[in-house]
């Protein structure tokens, strides 16, 4: 039911109302309509909040960190699809799909005469849902369509975002979930008034304007699910899970509603929802948070009360015996078992969470030591979840190795569980996963979106702050005896199993393409938004980051005497060194970066997973990984096209200790011929797993063998057959070999005394220094006629298109106008191409283009389009990318610009971020400078560099376009009309 409110006169009134309220304020410090709940920061709290409630029910909660000038701003609901009336599933995620649309006041150009059309469009919707009658549906469904293209010509598309945009927003999403719904972006400091008075326009009097079309983009979405097996699989579990109650359906809803919708329906589950009560507002970063409380009172304390909702579910039933279902899907073979907690209390919850961690913490739990590390399972890991009072659960996963089935993977499982519940598991590792726990949370508080979170959880979920902001020390209370009663009482018999099996996917239920006028949609914006707009904010000036003198550098130097000819020669050998300190806490990274990868030798693939499970010639993978996870560190050895990085991080006060691990690692791995035998097994079996996954197929295989052919597969990629015959000394020989290349030393941490020396001689580097050898150089081939390259992949429901047409070679000049082009053309939801063909034509769930920078400077440039859409729209979205040219907008343009200049402005760079910038620089060849150029570029960057720069780049040039889906349900005469069609199939875009 649409609201009819028109704003009247008495704008001076109001000002002079407003004045006089602000004295008020200043001079009372906290408003009256503002109870602390904890005003004042608990002692013990690292996030230091702030909670209070206000007069109408909201909850508002503050978390102030000063390192960057960001905040994280959130507004969520205690309401999700759980809530959903059983007749009419799906309106709380259509709803948090609704309220991006705008309001009264913010999305249209004129609400009076949009007003009328909508509240038209909402009958004939309860006529439909009403009628029986399929023919008078229809014909009811073309009305809706008309009086919708009406509408659209007073609708400013996707406004909200570009005011989002406007303020040098990033990140604006949503989420629903089973009882919850979470809106959410970061902002520069100082944009938090128009933030405020934004959210505040969107919730009060939102407007569904679009509605149809937006329901359409659903229907792409619940379409794109049923081609995941990944999803499928969770909503099984769900519906298995939670039988009969409305945890169990799918957050998206069921068919059957989606295909009846109601806008009356969905607006009264916004009023009775969307209350201050049920609601909460989450800031965490850098602001003033007395003024902040000020300002949501002045706008959201206004709201009325209304009724706060009671809960509607019922109770679980309880889980009886052993109940197994079985998915069958092209992807690996897996197997999972869940065991459900009903109406657990906050203790049982964290009993669970720690005996998930004991099972699997990645490197010393049952499941890691017992099954994946020595790989008896190609993968195994447990996790915990659940709301107090509610539910709770324990969800436990295995992946067979290859000739092994779930069920034998199961019972690896179940004999862990055994395990916890006898105790089997060392006395110190309940006290280090303590450990390990506050020491990620003391790293986390420099992320906002971790603070933000821990608080809207909090809330949320129904816990009291004093309890879970002291949750690590509570956790660590807990004993091994009582976790080893938990895990007797509750892992039992009484649980799901879920198996996935090998076949084809079966078809999912599809949704249909109904008929749908595109829409054109108004020009400019509205009156708020300018007034959003126009309102003062304080200046945040750009802090480019410091490159020459954020990062310390010297170097390292090694000499020695060496025979040579009957005598010894002094022989000295230099490493560059580069340091950052840490001054916070005692973490430390520590890389070593050699320059030899998978370009110079294809066994460099398999060095860094054959470091983590071969052992050492003294000790075996599991023993090294035990220990360091009592050390809380970790080494790593990845190898990249041309480098290969041995990184070590941990407390510094171990930093010997886990240093001395990756000296045994490198210098005396062990000749493990099981151990390589089982990861190429698991380098086979995920390579399967590809073949079989729409996106990886696009993106990992038909991509870069249209970029490059299929001699780059082969060049770059040892085939399965190469697999199997590599010896394990032949790794074992790379990585000992590997302190011999030159090599770039970088620590991040604590000042130490004598660092330089202590760090050379952590991993002593030997002599002579070998040089690489010369790298495989792939070499791209250019687009010169338009082609369709086809990958078949049977029964899935959603096509995967992609553009692509090839750029210049690597040119650094023109940053600005990339940077801006990408951002008004291609990226977020206010781009060209997400306005074009998801907002006026509903042609797709996501979709992009970027004009796209290579990895290296002898690199090409390239431009992609891309979207996923059913089958049947096929013709339908070739004609809409194909059309879309460079329409030219100067106020979006604007915008994008305001957006990239405003978001930089207010991005630092600090810790051992500055080593990735500074490593991508010298990759590129690029000045210390370049990100400040890149700055000054946007600032200068006009309309007429972006068209030159559409006409010289993209316009009018060759492309490939390249499709993964049902080549049976496809239109080939859409894709012969854009060029040759050459049917691929995966085994031909991946190595053999």
């Amino acid at each position: 039911m649409l609201k009819k409110t028109f704003s009247q006169g008495g704008a001076m009134f109001h000002k002079f109302v407003f004045a006089l309220l602000l004295c008020m304020v200043f001079a009372t410090g906290l408003s009256a309509g503002a109870r602390p709940l904890f005003g004042t920061p608990l002692a013990d709290d690292p996030l230091q909040a702030r909670i209070y409630r206000l007069d109408n029910g909201l909850t508002v909660a503050f978390s102030v960190n000063r390192e960057t000038p960001n905040i994280r701003g959130c507004i969520a609901f205690r309401v999700g699809s759980g809530d959903d009336p059983a007749d009419k599933t799906g309106l709380a995620h259509y709803l948090e799909h609704l309220l991006f649309k705008g309001s009264e006041k913010l999305g249209t150009t004129d609400y009076r005469a949009e007003w009328p059309l909508l509240e038209q469009i909402e009958k004939l919707y309860d006529r439909r849902e009403a009628s029986r009658d399929p023919d008078e549906r229809q014909e009811l469904y073309r009305e809706i369509d008309r009086l919708s293209a009406q509408a659209g010509q007073y609708t400013v598309q996707n406004e909200f975002v570009q005011a989002i945009n406007e303020m040098g927003g990033s990140g604006l999403n949503a989420y629903t979930s089973l009882d919850r719904t979470v809106y959410f972006n970061s902002l520069p400091a100082n944009q938090l008034e128009k933030f405020i008075r934004l959210q505040f326009d969107r919730f009060r009097s939102p407007v569904f304007r679009g509605f149809h079309t937006e329901l359409e983009t659903v229907f792409e979405e619940f379409n794109l699910y049923q081609d995941r097996p990944g999803a499928r699989f969770s909503q099984l579990m769900l519906s298995t899970l939670f039988p009969d109650h409305p945890y169990g359906r799918p957050v998206i809803g069921l068919p059957k509603d989606l295909k009846n919708p109601s806008p009356r329906r969905v607006m009264e589950f916004y009023r009775r929802y969307y209350v201050p009560g049920n609601m909460i507002i989450v800031l965490a970063g850098d602001f003033d948070p007395d003024s902040a409380l000020r300002l949501i009172e002045e706008t959201f304390g206004t709201l009325p009360a209304g009724e706060v909702p009671e809960s509607g579910l019922p109770p679980l039933e309880p889980l009886r015996g052993e109940s197994v279902h079985t998915l069958i899907t092209p992807e690996h073979e897996m197997c999972r078992a869940v065991w459900r907690l009903d109406r657990p209390g906050l203790r049982e919850l964290d009993l669970l969470e720690l005996s998930a961690r004991i099972l699997s913490n990645g490197s010393a739990g049952l499941f890691d030591q017992n099954l994946t590390i020595p790989q008896k399972v190609a993968d195994a890991a447990a996790g915990a979840g659940g709301k107090p009072g509610v539910y709770g659960m324990l969800i436990v996963n295995a992946v067979p190795n290859r000739g092994d089935s779930p069920e034998q993977a199961l019972k690896l499982l179940d004999a862990e569980i055994e395990k916890l519940k006898r105790g089997d598991f060392p006395d110190w590792l309940l006290p280090a996963i303590g450990d390990h726990a506050e020491f990620d949370l003391a790293r986390s508080l420099r992320d906002n979106e971790f603070r933000a979170d821990r608080l809207l959880d909090s809330y949320l979920d129904r816990i009291d702050w004093p309890d879970a902001a002291n949750e690590p020390a509570r956790r660590k209370s807990i004993t091994k005896a009582e976790i080893m009663e938990f895990a007797r009482k509750h892992l039992t018999g009484d649980r799901i199993v879920l198996y996935r099996k090998n076949g084809p996917l079966s078809p999912g239920e599809k949704l249909p393409k109904p008929p749908l006028t595109p829409l054109k949609t108004a020009k400019g914006h509205s009156e708020f938004f300018r007034e959003i707009s126009r309102m003062k904010v304080a200046e945040i000036r750009p802090e480019f980051p410091d490159l020459e003198h954020g990062i310390r550098r010297d170097e390292l130097c090694v000499e020695a005497g060496l025979p040579f000819e009957g005598e010894l020669v002094r022989v000295r050998r230099r490493a560059d060194f580069e340091w950052i300190p840490n001054t916070r806490n005692d973490y430390f990274q520590l890389r070593y970066v050699f320059p030899v990868g998978s370009r110079h030798n294809r066994l460099w693939q398999l060095a860094g997973g054959y470091s983590a499970v071969a052992g050492t010639e003294t000790r075996s993978a599991e023993a090294l990984k035990l220990e360091l996870y009592r050390l809380a560190g970790s080494v790593s050895v990845s190898s990249g096209p041309e480098e290969t990085v041995v990184t070590i991080n941990g407390l510094a006060r171990n930093l010997p200790a886990i240093a001395g691990i990756a000296e045994e690692l490198l210098t005396r791995p062990a000749v493990n011929d099981e151990a390589l035998q089982r990861m190429v097994s698991r380098i086979l079996l995920a390579r399967k797993s590809q073949k079989e996954n729409p996106n990886a197929v696009l993106a990992d295989g038909l991509l870069p063998y249209v970029r490059y052919g299929r001699e780059y597969l082969e060049k770059s990629n040892l085939s399965s057959e190469e697999l199997n015959k590599v010896r394990p000394a032949e790794v074992a020989s790379l990585l000992r070999e590997l302190k011999s290349y030159p090599v770039r030393i970088q620590y991040y941490g604590p000042e130490l005394p004598e660092l330089k020396r202590t760090v050379g001689e952590l991993l002593p580097l030997p002599l002579p220094e070998k040089r690489p050898p010369l790298p495989f150089v792939p070499e791209e081939k250019k687009i010169e006629t338009p082609a369709v390259y086809l990958v078949h992949i049977p029964n899935v429901s959603q096509l995967h298109l992609l553009y692509l047409t090839s750029g210049r070679r690597y040119n650094p000049d023109d940053v600005g106008t990339r940077f801006l082009f990408n951002s008004y053309y291609g990226s977020g939801m206010a781009s060209v191409t997400f306005r074009k063909l998801r907002e006026s034509n509903s042609l797709a769930y996501g979709c992009y283009s970027y004009y796209g920078t290579p990895d290296d400077p002898a690199g090409n440039h390239y431009f992609v389009t891309y979207l996923s859409t059913q089958a049947d729209k096929l013709p339908d979205a070739m004609k809409a990318v194909e059309s879309m040219g460079f329409p030219v907008d100067l106020a979006a343009i604007g915008n994008s610009r305001d957006t990239l200049l405003k978001s930089q402005a207010a991005e630092r760079w600090l810790d051992e971020r500055l080593f990735s910038l500074a490593d991508n620089y010298r990759k590129l060849g690029l000045p210390q400078n370049y990100r400040e150029e890149t700055y000054r570029q946007l600032q200068d960057a006009s309309v007429f560099d972006l068209l030159e720069f559409y006409r010289q780049e993209i316009e009018d040039k060759p492309r490939a376009l390249l499709v993964v889906g049902d080549a049976d349900t496809i239109d080939r005469k859409a894709l012969e009309r854009f060029g040759p069609v050459k049917q691929l199939s995966a085994d031909d875009v991946f190595p053999r």
